[in-house]
């Protein structure tokens, strides 16, 4: 029976040795506690260091706001038998918070950017340019344009996702992803975001827990990371490289031949 054991305690160790091959940045992220969660209003987007912002200054006179927006450029599609006839198209600009969270805007010079909302910087905006520089009521858009998740693991399409929308759930971007494979941890969700200081916090959710729903790790911020797990028999059938059900019955054989020499030998 000593050597049955051994083989036993053995067998135990492998696993131990999958769960160490396969699994990503382990043994971080504390458990979330959701039992207080009670975020009823969807949480508006804070800027970061790295965000990437296009800003719209708009009034019913275009001229009034030309300074604050990009200039117009030459259309490098103009036909070569009209050279006289000039076409023109908007080029996209875009403002990147650098590392101490400001842009350069038009104008205004220096911003800070990082640890505002939306909203607090088409206010911010208006009104340092209204009515000093221009006379006409400007209307303030700002859009995030780097707005992306990333999701990795047992999912059924692992990558990096771009949305238009800047409104996204754990479980909208678990769908772009394929959803969770059937070997996939629903009760412990590894998900790594970064603060407004630069700093990769790392939290543990529960995908099953109801109050989930109603907490601030419901709605998604811009590049925040979803890594799923494998749970226990997927990690022990990749340690052999093979399937689940083809382990298993390895596993068994050797128990039953471990069993058999045993017998003999007494």
């Amino acid at each position: 029976m000593g050597n049955l054991k051994f083989l036993i305690l053995l067998i135990l160790f492998s696993s131990c040795g999958a769960y160490k091959r396969v699994v990503y940045v382990q043994s971080v992220g504390k458990p979330v506690d959701l039992s207080a969660s009670k975020q009823i209003t969807t949480p508006e987007i804070v800027f970061k260091n790295g965000d990437m912002l296009m800003i719209t200054v708009s009034t019913v006179s275009p001229e009034a706001s030309a300074s604050f927006n990009p200039p117009l450029i030459a259309d490098a599609n103009q036909s070569v038998t009209e050279p006289n006839k000039m076409s023109f198209t908007s080029s996209l600009i875009t403002y990147i918070v650098d590392i101490n969270g400001e842009i350069s805007f038009p104008v205004l010079g220096k911003i800070k950017v990082a640890g505002l909302k939306k909203s607090e910087l088409e206010k911010f905006i208006k009104s340092s340019i209204y009515p000093r520089y221009i006379k006409e009521d400007p209307m303030i858009i700002v859009r995030l344009l780097n707005y992306r998740i990333s999701v990795l693991g047992d999912v059924g399409r692992p990558g990096m996702y771009s949305f238009s929308n800047e409104r996204i759930t754990i479980f909208e971007a678990l769908t772009n992803a394929g959803d969770l494979s059937v070997y996939g941890k629903r009760k412990d969700i590894l998900l790594v975001r970064e603060d407004g200081e630069g700093r990769r916090l790392t939290y543990r959710i529960d995908l099953t827990d109801p109050a989930l729903i109603e907490s601030s790790y419901y709605f998604l911020q811009q590049n925040d990371v979803i890594y799923v797990e494998p749970n226990g028999p997927k990690r022990r059938s990749s340690y052999f490289g093979v399937g689940e059900s083809m382990t298993l019955g390895i596993i068994g054989t050797l128990l039953s031949v471990t069993s058999f020499m045993i017998a003999i030998l007494r």
